[in-house]
C-alpha cells in the first residue's frame, strides 16, 4: 500500500520543506556512548522524506 511503519527508531527533529510545511523527519544518532562521543558502533541518523508524516509518539512524545 505504500505505507512504511518504522518502530523501535526514534525521532531527533522535524524536517520542513521551504514553503514551511512537515516534510520528514530526521532519525536520531546510533552508537554514541555515555560520555557523548561515537563509538565504533556509530552511525548517523537518517532523513525520512514522505507526502505526508505522522506523528505516533505517545505521551512523552519529543517533537509533537
Amino acid at each position: 500500500m505504500g505505507v512504511d511503519i518504522i518502530t523501535g527508531t526514534p525521532g531527533a527533529n522535524i524536517l520542513y520543506s521551504d514553503e514551511g510545511y512537515v516534510k520528514g523527519v530526521i532519525t536520531q544518532d546510533f552508537g554514541i556512548s555515555k560520555k557523548g562521543e561515537p563509538k565504533d558502533t556509530f552511525m548517523r541518523g537518517l532523513d525520512i522524506v514522505g507526502k505526508q508524516t505522522v506523528f505516533a509518539e505517545g505521551c512523552r512524545g519529543s517533537l509533537s
